[in-house]
């Protein structure tokens, strides 16, 4: 992302002795130094936040998922029971009809 090379950082370093002064030049330096601490600080609380709401997130996600799957399978449980219900009431009426039909 920033590729400096060695000469265009001593070339900085000479304009900011030149512009600044040397006796400002530490003090400028550690408040430079401030600032970059607290973006970096920054940036490891968005990321932080970001990996929390994203983990968040993908848990009530799973859980949605999750329900679907359990109310599908509830929904087949419930239509194989009605399955061999009915299966079991057409061979009791048919077991019946041959009875009838036998006693004839």
């Amino acid at each position: 992302m920033l590729d400096f090379s060695w000469s265009e950082l001593l070339m900085v370093a000479v304009v900011a002795i030149i512009a600044i002064g040397p006796k400002q030049l530490p003090d400028m330096l550690y408040g430079l130094g401030r600032i970059v601490r607290r973006l970096q600080y920054m940036r490891f609380a968005l990321g932080k936040q970001f990996d929390d709401f994203m983990e968040q997130s993908d848990l009530a996600e799973m859980r949605k998922i999750s329900d679907h799957v359990h109310e599908i399978g509830n929904t087949i449980h419930h239509v194989e029971h009605d399955e061999i219900e009915a299966e079991k009431k057409i061979a009791a009426e048919e077991k019946n009809g041959e009875k009838k039909n036998g006693g004839e």
